[in-house]
């Protein structure tokens, strides 16, 4: 059989993010945001405040931004994945030989799917469902109450910057939902399948 993972994948692209440390985004979307809007510093400390909460912001918009990608392309493949692999197991119902190399070469390319993608998993099911809920509150209690103070277009900033969150939330969900349990699967069958044709 032609090389199954050469001809049906493209190989993913380095990732420029793998996760991210510290606060999550949404702590630091409320830090930059509702409570640097909150605080007087004094004058001194200050001088170079709004240039650096600024650049702050920029960051996190563009982390966002590249977590979000980094999670939808990985789930695309996740789903490409179950596909193709469904493929050559109808092929082995049809008594058609399945070679251990192509078996191997799925099952690497399956633990490939998901490195560095621990971050997505980080939250359950439930943590994402409970986060997801509050951004409604948070835009309407947090963030619209601070709109005369932060101006409109920080405003319209923060606001989009929270839609660019729920985003990435339902990317992490995705992943945790179908993503994770589907490659767990072929990790599995795809394991025996190896097991099963050295013995």
């Amino acid at each position: 059989l032609v090389s199954f993972v050469g001809k049906q994948f493209l190989q993913p692209k380095r990732d420029r993010v793998s996760g991210y440390a510290g606060a999550s985004p949404v702590d630091q979307w409320r830090a930059y945001y509702i409570d640097a809007t909150n605080e007087h510093p004094n004058v001194l400390s200050g001088l170079d405040k709004p240039q650096r909460i600024a650049q702050h912001r920029s960051q996190l918009s563009v982390a966002v931004e590249e977590l979000t990608q980094l999670a939808r392309d990985r789930n695309e493949l996740a789903m490409n994945f179950w596909d193709q692999c469904n493929e050559v197991f109808a092929q082995g119902l049809e008594g058609r030989p399945i070679t251990v190399k192509l078996v191997i070469e799925l099952y690497n390319y399956g633990l490939l799917i998901r490195n560095g993608m621990d971050w997505l998993s980080v939250d359950s099911k439930d943590a994402i469902y409970t986060r997801t809920a509050r951004y409604s509150s948070m835009a309407e209690r947090e963030l619209l109450p601070l709109r005369s103070v932060l101006g409109k277009a920080v405003a319209e900033q923060a606001f989009n910057q929270l839609q660019a969150l729920m985003a990435l939330d339902e990317q992490r969900l995705n992943w945790v939902l179908r993503s994770q349990p589907l490659l767990d699967t072929l990790n599995d069958v795809l394991a025996k399948m190896a097991d099963d044709s050295t013995t």
